[in-house]
Parts: structure tokens; sequence; C-alpha cells
């Protein structure tokens, strides 16, 4: 029987590695993004790999790492911080806090900034 945190690790991996894997993808040319036009250029080999179902799910992907990838080379050229706000809901925990909790400030090239 799979615990709910063993449930939200394998969910955090997937979700890690995912990222990792089109980094890795646009590191290799098999992906090139084009922030400035919001277009991503896919091999046709990695694009006919997957089924119709597969396509869906491969494309929210990279909507979401554009996106992503987007609003970090924004952060950088405009000197911004993203505010990280922990959601430790409503019953008590190991931590001690409840609900919202800003915790840090991060940016791409100064790194984190407690608040």
């Amino acid at each position: 029987m799979t615990t709910k945190k063993q449930k939200f690790e394998k969910q955090k991996k997937a979700g890690i590695d995912k990222i990792i894997a089109f980094q890795k993808w646009e590191k290799d040319g098999i992906i090139t993004v084009a922030l400035e036009h919001m277009k991503i250029e896919v091999n046709f080999l990695l694009w006919h790999s997957f089924s119709t179902k597969g396509l869906v799910k491969l494309c929210s992907s990279l909507a979401f790492y554009l996106k992503t990838k987007r609003a970090y080379e924004e952060m950088v050229t405009n000197d911004d911080f993203i505010t990280i706000i922990v959601n430790y809901g409503n019953d008590p925990n190991e931590y001690g806090k409840l609900g919202l909790v800003e915790t840090v400030r991060f940016h791409p090239q100064k790194g984190f900034e407690q608040i």
C-alpha cells in the first residue's frame, strides 16, 4: 500500500526528471526554444515517437517548460525575485506551522534571500 508521502515523493521525482529531460533535450538539440517568439522546434524523430495521447501530454509539458524558461529569462534581465510560499495546510504537522508561509525569495543569479 502506497502512503501519501510515498505518492508525493514519486510525483516530485517525476516532475524534476521531466524538467531535467527537457534541459538535456535542449542541450542536445532535440528541442530548440525561441523565447522571443514563444516557439519550440521539435526533432521529427521525437515527434513521431508519440501516440496522439502522448503528443497532447508532450505539448502540455513543452508549454509549461516554455513558460518557465521565459519567466526565468525575464527574472535574469529584470532583477526580479520570486517569492516561495510553502503551504503547510490546515492540520498540525511536524513543523509546527499552519497555512501559507512566505519562506524565501529566489533569483537565478543571486540565489536565496531569507524573508
